[in-house]
């Protein structure tokens, strides 16, 4: 056996660093930061879901279920990517694993159309098994502001939805609705760096599922220097 001279060994060492470095620097890159898009739509999202609904319409348990509780709570939600959900499903629960998954696009002209978050088409087979039965899943990021500043978040979905800001709940919205039927406009503030959003939608298992947040300055404009980050 020949063998392996001190060169070749340094070579594959520093080849191996540079491909560990790209893999790094690229793991970095899909963390953001992203723009909004041209409208002022939040694009990438870590989503966790489908958890249970159970119940009668309109008084499905999900909607005061804290899936998140085992993890924290909700108001504490601060995931990375492809974290384990750390929960107790019931027996009845579709699925036992859950991770925060991450919701990129692979394009600019999907950032200009695909603002969307269709959970039903994300969650790929299983959410081909939940449609059409009432679920419950969350989406969140993390706006980056480049100062202190006032911003309006519209939110449209189907179904209701709660919204948190850096732990604090903004608001909750339960309309069994069409995405397009209303906008709620929630003014709110920024701080300057970090802030979390998290963002639960309730599904009351008939027709889509389905979120989409612009974050607006006060002039109805993309809030300008806010970015999200994953």
């Amino acid at each position: 056996m020949k063998c392996v001279s001190g060169k070749m060994i340094a070579l594959t060492i520093a080849l191996l660093c540079g491909f560990l470095t790209l893999s790094h620097a690229s793991d970095e890159a899909q963390a953001g930061p992203f723009p909004l898009n041209g409208q002022g739509f939040i694009c990438e999202w870590l989503i966790a879901g489908p958890f249970p609904n159970v119940g009668t319409f309109p008084d499905f348990a999900g909607w005061d279920t804290d899936w998140l509780a085992d993890s924290g709570g909700e108001a504490a939600a601060d995931p990375t990517q492809n974290q384990p959900v750390e929960w107790n499903p019931p027996a009845d629960a579709r699925y036992g694993e859950l991770q925060w998954q991450p919701r990129l696009l692979a394009s600019e002209e999907d950032r200009i159309f695909d603002y969307i978050i269709d959970f039903q088409e994300f969650y790929g087979s299983r959410g081909r098994e939940v449609r059409g039965v009432a679920c419950i899943s969350y989406a969140f990021c993390r706006l980056e502001a480049p100062n202190d500043m006032d911003v309006i978040l519209a939110v449209s979905s189907d179904d209701g939805s709660k919204l948190w800001l850096n732990g604090v709940e903004l608001a909750a919205n339960r309309e069994f609705s069409s995405l397009d039927a209303t906008t709620w406009k929630i003014p709110v503030r920024l701080k300057k760096g970090v802030n979390r959003l998290l963002v639960k939608v309730e599904e009351g298992g008939k027709g889509m599922h389905c979120l989409q947040v612009k974050v607006l300055d006060a002039k109805g404009k993309p809030a300008p220097g806010v970015e999200v980050s994953l």
